[in-house]
């Protein structure tokens, strides 16, 4: 939230809820084995959280609804399985999701091997009830950049005073030997 709209935050103590984990890996799935990286994305009229799911060893982005009682998610499935490219053809995670206008933007980190390093930030905009994916990554990897081993995890930020979009993530520079 906007901290404009934060009047008052304190941290209490924490209870943890009989309900968790709220979303739970299903067998026979896509998300069978794992669930994960979940981003909430509040609206008027509903919540969804977005997150990535394993299935025989590959990453892939769906998302659950909170249901009328506000106290459960309803999984609604696979959102999409990459850009159809090399590049995000093995994982897709870490979903970032907002309104553009009247388009839903989903940014997402995919990888072309089972590996921490080369992941690459990727876009899927919604059209109708399906995705439209950006077939090239959104930053290509770069030897003389900081972050040339890779990049994902982040958030986005829209700062109204400039009427810009800022992206904060993490950057990989290799493995550590």
């Amino acid at each position: 939230f906007p901290t404009m709209m934060l009047l008052k935050f304190e941290v209490g103590e924490f209870t943890k809820l009989p309900k968790n984990p709220l979303i739970r890996p299903e067998k026979g799935r896509w998300d069978s084995k794992d669930a994960a990286d979940p981003y909430l994305m509040v609206t008027g009229d509903s919540i969804t959280v977005f997150y990535d799911g394993d299935d025989r060893g590959k990453y892939h982005i769906g998302y659950a609804v909170m249901d009328k009682n506000g106290w459960g998610w309803k999984k609604r499935g696979k959102i999409f399985s990459g850009s159809g490219e090399q590049w995000d053809s093995f994982h897709q995670i870490a979903p970032i999701v907002f309104m553009k206008g009247q388009e839903m933007h989903l940014y997402y980190n995919g990888n072309s091997t089972d590996s921490e390093l080369g992941y690459q930030w990727g876009l899927a905009v919604r059209q109708g009830k399906g995705w439209r994916t950006n077939p090239q990554p959104l930053m290509l990897l770069d030897s003389l950049e900081w972050d040339f081993a890779g990049n994902a995890y982040g958030d986005i930020l829209y700062l109204p005073q400039e009427k810009l979009y800022r992206m904060w993530y993490t950057g990989f520079q290799g493995p550590v030997a």
